[in-house]
């Protein structure tokens, strides 16, 4: 589909938790194999849907690459984003289903799938912010990555190049949009 620039469907669903210290938005770590944008920052699950599936298809990403399971339901719907791209010889003509999912658990009881994700990083809504609207140069993520042993904490300094690049302000919509969910308003839309 990248390569021929052929309109398709994706589900993006970003997961944001409540910290003692303040309310994040996770981000994975792709894997050094992947063909597009290895070693990135990128949407918490994401993936292509396939045709015939539908919207609901697209919580498997969330199974296969975080170990988690959830009823559409607890699924926060942003809306129907658009992404139209052509970086290098990758062309994205993307309809992306996008939503939000509350989910407080610990970053060390997600279940990484090493083909395709090599950590997760939570960034700070007030950081994320700064970060995605031009106010700070780097910011600093909690994260796991993964590891010979298994899965380690540390310390992920984060710019805007650690992230895969979009042409629009995708990002820092996300962190706008997690600020008021937690703010308890309603109208929710990327």
């Amino acid at each position: 589909m990248h390569a021929s620039g052929d309109w398709h469907k994706a589900f993006h669903c970003w997961i944001v938790a409540e910290r003692e210290d303040q309310p994040v938005v996770l981000f994975q770590l792709r894997g050094p194999d992947k063909k597009v944008f290895p070693n990135k920052l990128d949407i918490t699950a994401a993936g292509h849907l396939v045709q015939g599936e539908s919207v609901e298809d697209g919580l498997r990403e969330l199974e296969e690459e975080l170990g988690v399971t959830v009823d559409f339901d607890r699924l926060i719907p942003l809306g129907l984003r658009t992404e139209v791209v052509q970086l290098g010889d990758v062309i994205n003509r993307e309809f992306d289903e996008t939503f939000l999912l509350h989910d407080n658990r610990a970053l060390q009881e997600y279940k990484l799938q090493e083909e395709e994700v090599t950590g997760l990083a939570e960034i700070g809504i007030d950081e994320g912010q700064q970060l995605f609207g031009g106010d700070l140069d780097s910011v600093t993520a909690r994260a796991i990555m993964l590891n010979e042993s298994g899965t380690s904490e540390e310390d992920l300094r984060v710019t805007v190049d650690s992230v895969i690049p979009r042409t629009d302000r995708y990002y820092l919509k996300v962190f706008i949009m997690a600020a008021r969910y937690f703010a308890g308003e309603r109208y929710l839309a990327i």
